[in-house]
C-alpha cells in the first residue's frame, strides 16, 4: 500500500542502498590509503603519518590518529577488508566488529569472524551493530571464556576523565571507568545531594521556579566535592589601539593561564559579542561578565583592523582592584575602563639568550591561542615555546617562536618544518612535500565609538 501512495519509495531504497555501498566501498579505499602512506614512510616518521592524514582530511591530529589506527587494524583483517568491498557489511557493522576482535590474536579473531560472518562474502549481513557486538561477545565466551576477564583487566587501564562542549554554553565531563565504579559514584553523588541544601538562585527572576532539578541538584553537589567553588578564573580584555600599549613593566610578570577572553566592550556592557572560554570555546556575552567581579584581568593590545595581538600586560590581580574602594562594582568599572582607554608604544621583547623571557612568552601564547599544528587544538599552556628557525640561527623573538604540542615539535626533526607568511599563517610542510596551513587565530573585537558614555556596572558586578 505504501508503495502505491508512494511509487518513489523503491528507487529510493535502493539509492539508500546504493550509497551505503557506496560508504563501505570508500571507507575500505580509505584504510587501504593510509595503510599504504604509513607503509612508505620512513620508521622514524611513521609516527608522525597521522598529522598528515589529518592535513589531507582536514580534521583534528587526534581524530586522524585514531583513523591511523582503524585503518592499520582493518588491513591487518583480510576478511573485514572483503566485506566492506563485496557488500556483505556496512562501515558501521565492519567497525563494531573491529571494535570487539582487535584485541584478539591473529587466530582467535579469525576463529570469531568465521562463527560470525557467512563464508561468502557477498551475502549482506542483516543483523544492526549493537546485535553484531552480541554475538561476538558470545563468539569470544565460546572459544576463550577467560579472554573476557583479561580484556576487562586492559580496559581497566585505559579510564580517564575528559571535556566535551556541548550546545548552549554546556560542557559534559566523561569519567571512563568499571561499571561497579560507575554505580558507586552515582549512589555518592546521589547521596550527596540529597543531603544538601540549596539556595534559589539569585540571578532569577520573581516569576520564575528556582527549584533544581534533580540533575541540577546532582551535578552541584559533584561540583562542591571537588572544591570547584573555590576556582579561579583570570580574564583577558582585548583592547582595540591603533598602537600597542608600553609592556616595559611586564618583562618580569608571572606566567599566566587564560580563564576567558573577551573584548573589552563586552566587559564594559557595549557590546554582546562572544567570548572565548579556555577549554571550551565560545560562551555568550553575560555568562563571560558573570565571571569579572572575582577574576584577575590582563589587558591584551590587539590591532583593530586585523585583530593582531601586539601586547599583553601582566594580570591585574582580583584582590588589587577589589581593595581598592569599598564598592566592588565602582572599583572593577575603574580598571575596565583604565584598560580601554590607555595607550603607549610596542616594545621589542627579543631576548639574547634561548629561553624567552616571561613577557614575550606571554605575548606568544596569547597570540597562537592553542598549538600551531594544523587542526590540534592542544592549549598554548600546555605547548613548547618553538623556535621556528633553530636557536640560535633564529632569534627568541615574537616572530620566531611559535606553539607547538610536544609530538608535532618533536616531528619537526623527522622532516616536518615550518615557515610564517606574512599575514600571520604557518605554512608546515611534511616530509613527502605536502603543504598545510594553519591560519592564524585572530577576530576583530567591536571597538568603543568616540564620545561613548562608559555605563556603570550593575552593583551585584
Amino acid at each position: 500500500m505504501r508503495d502505491l501512495l508512494f511509487p518513489s519509495s523503491p528507487p529510493l531504497r535502493a539509492w539508500l542502498r546504493s550509497a551505503a555501498r557506496v560508504a563501505a566501498v570508500a571507507f575500505s579505499a580509505e584504510c587501504r590509503a593510509i595503510m599504504a602512506m604509513f607503509e612508505a614512510a620512513e620508521p622514524e616518521q611513521r609516527e608522525f603519518v597521522a598529522g598528515e592524514v589529518g592535513c589531507v582530511l582536514h580534521i583534528a591530529p587526534a581524530t586522524a590518529m585514531g583513523r591511523v589506527g582503524t585503518a592499520l587494524a582493518i588491513c591487518a583483517q583480510p576478511r573485514l577488508l572483503a566485506g566492506l568491498d563485496h557488500g556483505q557489511l556496512s562501515v558501521g557493522q565492519a567497525r563494531a566488529l573491529l571494535d570487539e576482535i582487535e584485541h584478539l590474536d591473529a587466530g582467535h579473531a579469525s576463529a570469531v569472524l568465521d562463527a560470525v560472518l557467512d563464508d561468502d562474502p557477498a551475502v549482506e549481513l542483516e543483523a544492526t551493530p549493537g546485535e553484531l557486538r552480541s554475538t561476538v561477545k558470545r563468539a569470544i565466551l565460546v572459544h576463550d571464556p577467560a579472554l573476557a576477564r583479561k580484556r576487562h583487566e586492559a580496559a581497566k587501564r585505559t579510564a580517564g576523565v575528559y571535556g566535551r562542549p556541548l550546545p548552549d554554553g554546556m560542557g559534559q565531563v566523561v569519567i571512563d571507568c568499571t561499571a561497579v565504579q560507575m554505580a558507586t559514584a552515582l549512589a555518592a553523588i546521589d547521596g550527596r545531594a540529597a543531603a544538601m541544601s540549596f539556595s534559589p538562585d539569585p540571578d532569577t527572576g520573581p516569576d520564575t521556579d528556582t527549584e533544581l532539578t534533580v540533575g541540577q541538584r546532582r551535578v552541584a553537589a559533584f561540583l562542591y566535592a571537588l572544591g570547584c567553588q573555590r576556582t579561579g578564573v583570570q580574564a583577558v580584555l582585548e583592547c582595540p589601539v591603533e598602537q600597542a600599549a608600553d609592556v616595559h613593566a611586564a618583562a618580569h610578570a608571572p606566567v599566566w593561564t587564560v580563564g576567558v577572553r573577551m573584548p573589552v566592550a563586552v566587559a564594559l556592557g557595549l557590546s554582546d559579542h562572544p567570548a572565548l572560554l579556555s577549554g571550551y570555546g565560545p560562551i555568550d556575552a553575560d555568562q563571560a561578565r558573570a565571571l569579572l567581579p572575582t577574576a584577575d584581568l590582563v589587558k591584551a593590545c590587539v590591532d583593530g583592523r586585523t585583530g593582531q595581538v601586539l601586547t599583553a600586560d601582566r594580570p591585574l590581580r582580583a584582590r588589587t582592584w577589589q581593595a581598592a574602594d569599598p564598592d566592588q562594582a565602582r572599583a572593577l568599572r575603574q580598571a575596565l575602563v583604565e584598560m580601554a582607554t590607555s595607550g603607549g608604544l610596542k616594545t621589542d621583547l627579543t631576548c639574547e639568550g634561548y629561553v624567552p623571557s616571561e613577557a614575550l612568552g606571554r605575548l606568544v601564547d596569547l597570540r597562537d591561542v592553542t598549538s600551531t599544528f594544523p587542526g590540534d587544538r592542544t592549549p598554548a599552556k600546555a605547548c613548547d615555546r618553538d623556535h621556528r628557525l633553530p636557536y640560535p640561527l633564529g632569534a627568541t623573538s615574537e616572530q620566531n617562536l611559535q606553539n607547538t604540542s610536544r609530538r608535532w615539535h618533536r616531528a619537526k626533526h623527522t622532516g616536518w618544518h615550518t615557515s610564517l607568511l606574512d599575514d600571520g599563517t604557518i605554512r608546515w610542510t611534511s616530509p613527502s612535500h605536502g603543504v598545510y596551513h594553519r591560519k592564524p587565530q585572530r577576530t576583530v573585537p567591536p571597538a568603543i565609538p568616540d564620545g561613548t558614555t562608559l555605563p556603570p556596572i550593575n552593583d551585584t558586578g
